[in-house]
């Protein structure tokens, strides 16, 4: 699990996205916003095991 909302908040409002990284309407970001939620993501969680048993295959296994 990412939390995008502690990636991208404003110094003066947690609530808030940080000006810096709104793509202007204060909900979406935009490629800044994007990076740091991006960023935010640790790759080694996503593929440090295998997926468990019974678990839809991935796309490299249906090749």
């Amino acid at each position: 699990m990412a939390d995008f909302a502690s990636a991208t908040p404003s110094h003066d409002d947690p609530l808030t996205m940080d000006p810096a990284y709104d793509g202007g309407d204060g909900l979406h970001p935009d490629d800044a916003g994007t990076r740091v939620m991006a960023d935010a993501v640790d790759l080694g969680m996503l593929l440090a095991r295998p997926a468990p048993e019974g678990s839809p295959r991935t796309w490299a296994q249906r090749r």
